[in-house]
């Protein structure tokens, strides 16, 4: 019985889907640089275009919605060697989404320069 239970239990992976690239806000300055120098670390790629930029993924990288959906929908990303960041999709559909990166993913130096006091 509960090995049955085990076998029909739903996994977070059933609902992921594949991205190979998502629309984000363009970042500026030594925020855009330390981005790209994560992103790079990962295999992605950042382009910028106009008021937004295309983050292009590995193959293999999935998203996953994050519920319960408040507003607007969130996703994680998680990549091919498991790092993991967060998509917030606007309401609006026609605006670019925000990303999120876990603040260890930041470098010390940068981390120190814009910690808050």
């Amino acid at each position: 019985m509960v090995e049955e239970k085990r076998r029909n239990r739903i996994t977070p992976e059933a609902f992921s889907t594949p991205v190979t690239m998502i629309e984000a806000q363009l970042y500026t300055g030594d925020l855009l640089k330390e981005i790209c120098i994560i992103l790079q670390a990962h295999n992605c790629s950042l382009e910028k275009k106009g008021r937004s930029c295309f983050i292009a993924f590995p193959p293999g990288t999935t998203k996953i919605e994050i519920w319960p959906r408040i507003h607007n929908a969130r996703f994680q990303i998680i990549l091919p060697d498991k790092f993991i960041l967060y998509e917030h999709e606007p309401i609006n559909k026609n605006l670019p989404s925000s990303l999120y990166f876990p603040q260890e993913a930041f470098s010390q130096e940068f981390q120190k320069k814009y910690r808050a006091e």
